[in-house]
């Protein structure tokens, strides 16, 4: 993909930041390494377990949920830019 971004003469993280999800070990041998957001995978999955079960058994189950999640920032995301302005 980042070679893709190469042949539009585009650099990453300079001229654009690439995240991806899971943060899945590969992510940071990929180049640059990728940032990404990690996600509580095994909470999601015993949750999902719980609700199918209360369903099932008739219950009322929550339509959404609130999960933690957390940005695991490598070099494939870069610093914020000061705003500018123009008149």
């Amino acid at each position: 993909m980042v070679s893709d971004f190469e042949e539009l003469g585009l650099k990453v993280p300079k001229d654009l930041s690439i995240t991806g999800p899971d943060d899945i070990d590969i992510s940071a041998h990929t180049d640059p390494p990728l940032t990404a957001v990690k996600m509580p995978a095994f909470e999601i999955g015993c949750l999902a377990a719980d609700h199918i079960v209360a369903s099932i058994a008739g219950q009322a189950v929550p339509m959404s949920t609130n999960l933690p999640a957390r940005m695991v920032i490598l070099a494939s995301c870069a610093e914020p830019r000061k705003a500018t302005v123009s008149v």
